[in-house]
């Protein structure tokens, strides 16, 4: 029997004993580690890697601190528990199952241009919580970047190592040789120790997205250049540049693309040249990289964004209406009321725009106005009320209480289904005929009375 099979063996006697997982499949990944589909209490797909090797406590170990230690995991695969699960002498990570890998979508030719970026975005994203913390991945690749619904992640971190000021010998570099910068060749070929940094993540990350391009995970700009041949990491550079300018992308993601696979800056560079250089930090990279992966505006931008601004103009408008209350009964004063109507004519006009007519974002902005109208409304309704009754009982010519502006509309409607649609009860014109008609009838009365 192979040692292999005998680790097999024993993790199968051993997962026996763990009643909430329920082992499906069980598959020798490679030579440094064993995988085994599972499901954890009944509910969930998960996935358990056991590493081998001196060094396999120490990796388990690093992923869940690394979950613990930065200030947010979302864009780290999904770890359950909080610590490592023991196998008799062997120990596990256990991680909730990808919905897909960005390997697999390469693959099968389906990742264009645009999707590639988020992807990246997405990953950028974990690296830049790690790299704060001053961890490196060092492993960056499309088999480790997975998808959780709408969510890329990066994943298999338990490799990755506390970066600043360390130097390794690249013998502890892990991963293939596709994903190495020029400046880790060289160091390799000569011997030397290198400080790994930020930057090596930036350059795998950037072969990653050369792959997706070109829709190739086994290659790498320089799959076909000997730097021993050629002469050193300039021509390496040089080749890069020459590959990426042949590539069928946008120019924008060409330069984005230079940038990531380009030399190191050197120390003491002005930063107006580091455009010509490797990003030197995710932060930056991130910034470029959300500019080049935004979506050219939709046709309807326009409408909404007038739409948007009108919404805000009432939205102040509603916030600030308590501070306008005059008159005897401290009501809102009536100029402000007619600005608030005024401006949800507007609102609604706009709103009924065809192309941003039913769009979610048109929803939401109406669902803010309606709230807004119900806050205020909550606090105005009963000093309304309580004015009128308190006009009507001390009124002494049927004068008085008619001077208490009470709209009964926006934000004032009674009615539930006119306030949804922002329809006042009655209308300044309508409020101004009751007046002259209970003008009248008080003038009729004194004349009774008399």
């Amino acid at each position: 029997m192979s040692r292999l099979d005998d680790f097999e063996e024993a993790f199968e006697r051993a997962i026996e004993d763990m009643s909430d997982y329920k082992i499906q499949k069980i598959r020798p990944h490679d030579h440094f580690r064993l995988i085994a589909k599972a499901i954890y209490k009944d509910s969930l797909d998960v996935y358990i890697k056991i590493p081998k090797g001196e060094h396999a406590e120490s990796q388990c170990q690093m992923a869940y601190t690394i979950v613990r230690t930065v200030d947010d995991p979302t864009h780290l695969a999904k770890l359950i528990g909080s610590k490592p699960i023991m196998f008799g002498d062997s120990t596990g990570i256990v991680t909730k199952a990808a919905d897909d890998t960005f390997e697999n979508l390469i693959r099968a030719g389906e990742c264009k241009e645009q999707l590639a970026l988020e992807v990246i975005a997405g990953a950028g994203k974990g690296l830049r919580q790690m790299d704060i913390k001053g961890y490196q991945h060092n492993d960056i690749k499309p088999s480790n970047i997975f998808r959780y619904g709408n969510l890329w992640v990066i994943a298999d971190f338990g490799s990755a190592r506390l970066t600043k000021g360390m130097e390794h010998d690249t013998k502890s570099a892990l991963n293939s040789l596709l994903f190495w910068s020029p400046e880790l060749v060289e160091c390799k070929l000569r011997g030397k120790k290198f400080q790994y940094s930020g930057p090596e993540d930036i350059y795998q990350l950037g072969v990653t997205l050369y792959q997706a391009l070109i829709c190739n995970p086994e290659t790498s700009p320089l799959n076909r250049f000997s730097d021993e041949a050629a002469g050193g990491k300039a021509d390496a550079y040089e080749f890069t540049r020459h590959v990426i300018g042949r590539m069928q992308a946008k120019n924008a993601t060409k330069i984005l693309l230079q940038r990531m696979l380009g030399p190191r800056p050197p120390a003491g560079i002005p930063p107006n040249q580091l455009k010509n250089f490797r990003y030197t930090d995710i932060d930056t990279l991130l910034k470029d990289l959300h500019g080049t992966s935004q979506p050219p505006p939709p046709a309807w931008t326009a409408d909404y964004t007038a739409l948007e601004n009108v919404a805000e103009r009432l939205l102040d408008k509603i916030s600030t209406a308590e501070q306008y209350r005059t008159g005897r009964w401290g009501t809102i004063a009536r100029p402000t009321v007619g600005e608030i109507v005024a401006l949800h004519d507007r609102f609604l006009n706009s709103a009924t725009n065809k192309s941003i007519r039913g769009r979610p974002e048109t929803a939401d902005l109406k669902s803010r106005v309606g709230e807004a109208y119900d806050t205020l409304q909550q606090k105005e309704i009963p000093i309304l009320r309580s004015s009128m009754e308190e006009a009507r009982e001390s009124r002494e010519n049927g004068l008085d209480w008619l001077n208490i502006i009470f709209l009964w509309g926006p934000p004032f409607t009674l009615a539930s289904e006119n306030r949804k649609e922002g329809k006042a009860k009655y209308t300044f014109k309508e409020q101004d005929e009751g007046r002259a008609h209970y003008q009248q009838e008080a003038w009729l009365k004194r004349q009774y009375d008399t």
